[in-house]
């Protein structure tokens, strides 16, 4: 376990309490802002806006869930499309192989 140490401190108003209390204060925020950080994520969101004074981060603009339905309706569409259009080529192929096949074996034949 860590201790502050029982040296006084040439700051926090020369006072042991004061530089422990600091201490604890320091440590409790850090503490509380991790444990929030995790809750936020573990429930899928996160902080929108993170800074100190004139330094900060904002997370990107949510896209509207609409947008989004929209779009995975738009890339289903898609692979149907590419589905229909492998299927087909792969049938072509199989009657092509059958011929094929059935040449070699009136080749064979005669």
């Amino acid at each position: 376990m860590a201790t502050c140490g029982d040296k006084q401190p040439s700051f926090a108003l020369g006072s042991n309490l004061v530089y422990r209390l600091e201490v604890g204060l320091a440590v409790f925020g850090f503490v509380y802002t991790l444990s929030l950080a995790l809750w936020l994520a573990w429930n899928g969101t996160g902080f929108l806006k993170l800074g100190a004074g004139p330094i900060t981060a904002e997370a990107p603009a949510a896209e509207p869930v609409e947008g989004a339905a929209s779009d995975m309706a738009d890339i289903g569409g898609e692979f149907e499309r590419f589905k229909g259009e492998t299927e087909a080529a792969l049938l072509t192929l199989d009657d092509r192989i059958e011929a094929l096949e059935a040449d070699d074996k009136r080749k064979e034949e005669s």
